[in-house]
């Protein structure tokens, strides 16, 4: 590894940030049904939306999807497509 090029920041120089906040976007957002749908990113690289409206109960679907969001997010137990896509 070198000290110079792209990725290098040297010894003493804090790495150059972009300007503003960063805020990614959650992975709870509004379906085209009108449900909440869940976006999953897998660390195997694939990715799935799990609908809530392919569920009964719509009473449930804002709690269902906050338990899949949190099971499959980052500090969840569920980090491959399959894994979620069994759980779903």
């Amino acid at each position: 590894m070198t000290r110079r090029g792209r990725g290098s920041t040297g010894p003493g120089r804090p790495s150059v940030l972009p300007p503003g906040e960063y805020d990614p976007p959650g992975p709870l957002r509004d379906g085209a049904a009108g449900a909440t749908v869940v976006f999953f990113h897998g660390d195997d690289g694939r990715e799935d939306v799990f609908d809530m409206a392919r569920l009964p109960l719509p009473g449930w679907w804002i709690a269902l999807a906050g338990a899949v969001a949190q099971r499959t997010g980052p500090a969840g137990g569920l980090r491959t497509r399959t894994s979620a896509a069994g759980m779903w």
